[in-house]
């Protein structure tokens, strides 16, 4: 009898083996690199009828519970032709080529960039293309459509300044994409409405993941780079990598020499009691000297553990800033006054530091990402002004200002998968602490000494699944914000504030016939830098301060967006609504109405339409990329009492060539234009050119490459006319960016470091 019944209980549990069988496998592309978020779906037979699905991690890995007597896989990405497979207990590699029909001229052999829809945005691919040869990152970032190099960073046209990160890794300083060779980098990704695993604050994130590493040994790679304009520019830098089993150590050391220059004419008119009209030209020269180290350890512990440190240091060895500015002041259009300021500004900075732990890895079926961060800094600014006027008595004004910056932050997440989907649960937590001491000898504005503080908690939840009709991915993510302010040590209540929200996210993405499509939705929130919440008021001229607003408001977005590919075809159009919009404004001083204040406020509501066309096109040694965008808002003000209507578009196209020759030869050449319109309470009103060619020459097997490139050919001139309901503003003005390029770099037995940490509190470290 107990023979019968254990007999029965094994019977039992074979069935119960048999119908929870586990299937696993791994899904890679045709270079055989992992494929992440492909759809893995499960049929059964002979009907096809959908039972359960999942989506491959960033591994390409995928796991499904499930019998596989009579069932079949069914392997969907977008981009990639769809593959059917009898399921099995151990898949091993499941490969997928890419859908030739469907991506047309994009997607064919080595020479081409290609693009094509991911579950949250677009996909460049760079290996194995003509970008491949291109020089560094920021040289392919160039032909990302809809992205667009800014003096300052970049910008993703009508969605602000994307957070940038490198195989997971945050980007922080920029130098980094300098430094990063082109022939590195496997693909790069454009995310327009981020999902809840990223900071409220993020509009657009780009993502750039370079190719597997290979080698052991010690290697290096170094770079010589010069530029000359009517000054002279240099980057000196060194990058070593040394790799032994499972130990990586990596480090970096960059010097920087910046000349610059920028030239500007301005003509404001305010309307109060008295018609004030002030002409103004000025040009600045500035330099600096910088130097950049890192040095960062990572360990692998098995193939799917790592923990690692990374230590980054910037100092700043010289930064001096000289000026002249003259200004003609008319009252009434009788002249007024005539001033002729001198200026200067020296900067003097202790080592910044920052510091991130990490621990990347799988325990068991659950994915781990931990992140830790420190960041410090100190710095001093002493500025002179030396003002002569013609009709009264003249002035010299100076201030210091210190600042001090620490910020401990971390981050974790945690993914799993979960009823044939993933689920991504996490938290995130910063602490910033800024002291702001602005201190004016002369009284003629004020002293201030301030602090400001701010925690920041935010746990979020994200799941994706695939479907029988597409892929579904939808987030919600929780912050708490407490701000204080402090003047002299007292804390003050109205400058102090409290916020709760939650910011929901979804996108699904499918395949209709030959058009991939993508629908998203996302809401999210600026928060104004602590330089705009500054009290401290900056002297300008006796007419003219600038100074911060402590009584800010985030401003909170919803975009709605819908994008679409053919072949060689990309359409993309974005609706957003923007409440307590943070803009430019200025106002007038109570006790005397000839002084403008020149700082920020909210605006009630904005409302924009953004629009992006792409077409890639390839015949023998050329590849072209044409792209058209456009951003029209619905916004208005009263100004000088008349009601002004801001809602003309602005217009950006932009063209890039590349043309391959052998051996080793590459040109590239881009043209970009923008026209005039409307952003926020400011008219471009100047239509605006930017032109560069480059030539890259490889030798000795690609170790060795030289680099010539003309930048800004036309010398690109902006011109603006900012609108306050007392003010007119219109000011022209350029600066040093034409010039030519010579780049030189040399590598040896170089190797592209491990390291997976992303960084904590990245939103906050921007925001000092």
């Amino acid at each position: 009898m107990r023979k019968s019944v254990f007999a029965a209980a094994l019977a039992c549990l074979a069935y119960v083996g048999a119908v929870a069988q586990s299937i696993k496998g791994k899904v890679v592309d045709q270079t055989l690199s992992p494929l992440p978020y492909a759809n893995v779906v499960l049929l059964s037979l002979p009907d096809s009828t959908y039972v359960m699905g999942t989506v491959s991690d960033e591994q390409g890995d995928f796991q499904l519970e499930g019998k596989t007597d009579g069932m079949l896989l069914r392997f969907s990405s977008i981009g990639f032709a769809t593959e059917h497979r009898p399921a099995q207990a151990n898949m091993g590699e499941v490969q997928m080529n890419p859908d030739t029909q469907q991506l047309g001229e994009v997607m064919i052999t080595a020479q081409r960039p290609t693009h094509k829809l991911t579950t949250e945005g677009v996909q460049t691919g760079v290996e194995g293309t003509v970008l491949s040869h291109l020089g560094t990152a920021e040289d392919v970032l160039k032909h990302i459509p809809g992205l667009q190099r800014k003096e300052d960073g970049y910008e993703v046209f009508g969605k602000g300044a994307p957070l940038i990160y490198v195989n997971g890794r945050q980007v922080r300083d920029l130098s980094e994409l300098d430094r990063m060779k082109s022939e590195d980098i496997k693909h790069v990704e454009l995310i327009t409405n981020p999902g809840a695993k990223y900071d409220a604050t993020v509009n657009a994130v780009l993502l750039i993941k370079t190719r597997p590493a290979a080698g052991e040994g010690f290697g290096f790679d170094v770079r010589s780079g010069y530029y000359q304009s009517e000054n002279s520019d240099l980057i000196e830098e060194l990058n070593w990598n040394y790799r032994r089993d499972r130990l990586d150590l990596f480090g970096t050391f960059r010097y920087d020499l910046d000349n610059n220059y920028a030239v500007s004419k301005m003509d404001q008119e305010t309307r109060v009691d008295t018609l004030w009209r002030q002409l103004v030209e000025q040009r600045a020269d500035a330099q600096s000297h910088v130097l950049n180290y890192v040095a960062g350890i990572n360990y692998q512990l098995d193939e799917q553990n790592s923990i690692g440190a990374r230590y980054t240091g910037d100092l700043l060895l010289k930064e001096h800033t000289t000026g002249l500015l003259n200004s003609t002041v008319l009252a009434n259009g009788m002249e007024y006054d005539k001033l002729s300021t001198s200026f200067l500004e020296n900067s003097e900075s202790f080592p910044s530091h920052e510091l991130n732990l990490y621990y990347n890895g799988k325990i068991r079926k659950t994915e781990i990402d931990f992140n830790a961060d420190y960041k410090g800094d100190n710095k001093s600014m002493f500025t002179l002004s030396d003002e002569a006027s013609e009709y009264y008595d003249d002035r010299k004004v100076s201030a210091t200002n210190n600042v001090s910056n620490r910020l401990l932050a971390a981050k974790l997440i945690l993914a799993h998968q979960l009823l044939g989907g993933k689920l991504s649960t996490g938290v995130e937590y910063t602490h910033t602490d800024r002291h702001d001491d602005y201190i004016n000898p002369e009284s003629i504005v004020p002293t201030t000494y301030s602090r400001l503080t701010e925690q920041i908690a935010a746990p979020f939840v994200e799941y994706a699944r695939a479907t029988p009709i597409g892929q579904l991915q939808a987030g919600l993510r929780y912050e708490w914000s407490d701000f204080d302010y402090y003047d002299r040590g007292t804390h003050v209540p109205e400058q102090s504030r409290t916020y709760k929200r939650l910011f929901p996210s979804l996108s699904f993405a499918t395949q209709l016939g030959s058009v991939s499509t993508q629908l998203a939705y996302a809401m999210k929130t600026r928060r104004p830098s602590y330089n705009m919440l500054s009290s401290n008021v900056v002297y300008g001229n006796r007419f003219t301060l600038q100074a911060g607003n402590p009584l800010l408001r985030p401003a909170i977005t919803q975009t709605l967006s819908l994008t679409a590919m053919w072949k060689s075809l990309m359409a993309q159009i974005s609706y957003m609504d923007n409440r307590d919009e943070i803009i430019s404004w200025s106002e007038q001083m109570k006790e005397n109405p000839a002084i403008t204040y020149i700082s920020m406020r909210n605006a009630e509501r904005i409302k924009s339409l953004r629009v992006m066309l792409n077409y890639s096109l390839h015949k023998g040694v050329w590849t072209g990329q044409l792209s058209a965008m456009m951003l029209k808002q619905w916004f208005s003000l009263v100004v000088h009492g008349e009601h002004h209507k801001m809602n003309k578009p602005i217009p950006m196209v932009s063209f890039n060539n590349t043309l391959q020759f052998n051996p080793g030869w590459t040109f590239a050449a881009q043209l970009l234009y923008q026209g005039k319109g409307y952003s926020q309470n400011i008219h471009s009103s100047r239509n605006w050119w930017q032109a560069e060619v480059s030539v890259v020459k490889q030798f000795m097997g690609d170790r060795l490459s030289v680099k010539l490139a003309g930048l800004d050919l036309f010398r690109s001139k902006m011109a603006v006319q900012l609108y306050n309901p007392h003010i007119v503003l219109n000011q022209v003005g350029y600066n040093d960016s034409r010039r030519v390029e010579l780049t030189v770099r040399y590598k040896f037995n170089t190797t592209r470091s491990k390291y997976k940490g992303t960084g904590a509190g990245n939103e906050e470290k921007s925001r000092m």
